[in-house]
């Protein structure tokens, strides 16, 4: 039934934020673990050449946990944003519910 469990605080204030709807979207998807990375897609059963990560090159599979911090190229984007992709509260915040 729709709306008998309770949410996660994280789902609340995801959905309860100001920020747009297809941000909102892109943040549940790394919540529920749902992005389309190539380790889900070999999860899924989905064939494909290669599923190391395209961005960096780095003979890596393409997972969630290397495409938002271990990638050398979302690195790169973190610190143009002025963000510490490094930091244990940040990865916390990015990795509940995983």
């Amino acid at each position: 039934m729709i709306g008998t469990c309770n949410a996660s605080p994280w789902f609340k204030c995801l959905w309860k934020s100001c920020c747009k709807s297809r941000l909102k979207f892109f943040f549940w998807l790394i919540i529920r673990d749902r992005l389309n990375t190539r380790n889900l897609l070999r999860r899924k059963n989905r064939h494909l050449d290669s599923y190391d990560c395209v961005l960096c090159s780095c003979a890596q599979e393409e997972t969630l946990l290397h495409i938002l911090f271990e990638c050398q190229f979302s690195q790169q984007c973190w610190r143009y944003l002025g963000i510490h992709s490094n930091s244990k509260i940040f990865r916390e915040v990015f990795m509940v519910g995983c």
